[in-house]
């Protein structure tokens, strides 16, 4: 009899858990991935406990709804990144955190730069054996982020 492999025991891709291990705990939290390649990510939400996860792409229609935290699984280049930033500074609540991959490790420092200058605060770029991975968070107090 042939093994038969298990979609929900199927481990995720290794940049998928490192991307999700620096969003931390989504108990009780509403996450929105962007990106083109998302169900991976959706996945592992569920798994590691998340009950309200979306997911959009960039060219779609934006989403109104507020989150806790934005992933961007795949950041594409400096477009997509400044696309991104405007997004989650407009659907994040205060004090909730966007968490971005960089593959390529090349556009990690000028989207922390990005991010600082859209007044998101504890900024990090951690470097990953596949590029770079970013997290920031939308203050919860001072001047409201303008869209």
């Amino acid at each position: 009899m042939p093994h038969i492999r298990s979609v929900t025991t199927d481990p995720l891709p290794a940049a998928d858990i490192a991307l999700l291990d620096c969003v931390g705990q989504v108990d009780d939290a509403r996450v929105l991935v962007i990106g083109d390649a998302t169900l991976s990510m959706l996945c592992g939400l569920i798994r590691r406990g998340c009950t309200a996860a979306a997911e959009m792409q960039l060219h779609d229609r934006p989403i109104s709804e507020p989150a806790d935290i934005v992933v961007v699984p795949h950041l594409e280049g400096p477009d997509c990144a400044s696309r991104v930033v405007a997004l989650a500074r407009r659907v994040l609540q205060p004090g909730g955190r966007i968490v971005l991959r960089d593959p390529t490790g090349t556009q990690a420092l000028q989207t922390a730069h990005l991010l600082r200058m859209q007044g998101f605060t504890t900024v990090s770029v951690r470097p990953w054996s596949d590029g770079s991975l970013i997290s920031a968070e939308r203050p919860t107090f001072g001047p409201a982020l303008r869209s």
